[in-house]
Order: structure tokens, then C-alpha cells, then sequence
């Protein structure tokens, strides 16, 4: 788990076929960082799932 809080922002327009579109970037800095066990199988389960809709997408 980590912790940030954000201490700038910057805010670009962006333009392509779809039409305009803003977007937000954040500077973050890092208050703690702790490792979880458990916090590992969360992620690993969230990345197969988003690999299985990109496989079933295409």
C-alpha cells in the first residue's frame, strides 16, 4: 500500500478524432510505503482479469 499526496498539478487539452479531451497529471509524493502478503493476490487477480477482457476483446 502507498500512501501520496499531491503537491502539484498540471492540466492539458489533447485533441484527436474522438474530439477534445483534458487531462489531469498529478506530482505525488510518497508518505509510506507498506507491504502486504495478501495486497500481492489482490493485484495478481485484478491483472489476470484485465488480461482475460483484452483477450476476449480482440
Amino acid at each position: 500500500m502507498i500512501a501520496c499526496v499531491a503537491i502539484g498539478e498540471e492540466q492539458t487539452a489533447k485533441d484527436d478524432e474522438l474530439g477534445e479531451s483534458k487531462v489531469i497529471e498529478f506530482t505525488l509524493s510518497i508518505v509510506s510505503c507498506d507491504k502486504f502478503n495478501e495486497s500481492f493476490k489482490i493485484f495478481n487477480r485484478a491483472e489476470n482479469l484485465a488480461l482475460e477482457t483484452i483477450i476476449l476483446a480482440t
